[in-house]
């Protein structure tokens, strides 16, 4: 479901995890909905140290961007559990230093997700959500097997059950 509101705050406190092993999304912050706003852009900061997206470090008039940006941060949390950095100073440059190991096996297309989704030309181009779900759909497809993949949930499921059982 498309719910065309922006949310500048979207950042790793969004995510906690729980006894039962899952992760949860909550306290998406201030949201602005759009539906009502077609057109509007937005001038100024986030407010919060490291959140502001690069149009509004920039000055450039944003709308969506803020949840690129946001998404992007968020990722690069939940792969190294710290804040990213944002690096750059013109579109075409922005990354997000954040330390992806190298044994990480998604390090190179989580990057390349990250770069797309920051470096936005204007208010009136976005960054292709189909294509960052394809590259990692690409990756998916070349990296892993099906039946492997069935085997390791198994085994986690195990793992899991056997933490629930002795936590009780």
């Amino acid at each position: 479901m498309i719910t065309r509101k922006i949310d500048p705050n979207w950042d790793k406190d969004a995510l906690i995890s729980n006894d039962t092993f899952v992760v949860k999304v909550i306290d998406w912050g201030r949201a602005i909905d759009m539906m009502h706003m077609k057109g509007q852009t937005f001038k100024g900061s986030a407010g919060t140290e490291d959140f502001d997206s690069p149009e509004m470090i920039d000055g450039r008039p944003w709308n969506y961007q803020a949840d690129y940006f946001g998404f992007a941060a968020t990722m690069a949390v939940v792969v190294t559990a710290k804040y990213g950095k944002l690096a750059g100073g013109k579109v075409g440059e922005y990354s997000l230093s954040c330390d992806i190991k190298r044994r990480n096996i998604f390090r190179n297309t989580i990057f390349d997700i990250i770069n797309l989704l920051l470096n936005i030309e204007s208010v009136h181009t976005f960054s292709d959500w189909s294509e960052a779900i394809q590259q990692f759909a690409d990756f998916w497809e070349t990296n892993f097997d099906g039946s492997s993949w069935r085997e390791a949930i198994a085994k986690f499921n195990e793992v899991c059950e056997l933490a629930a059982t002795n936590h009780n």
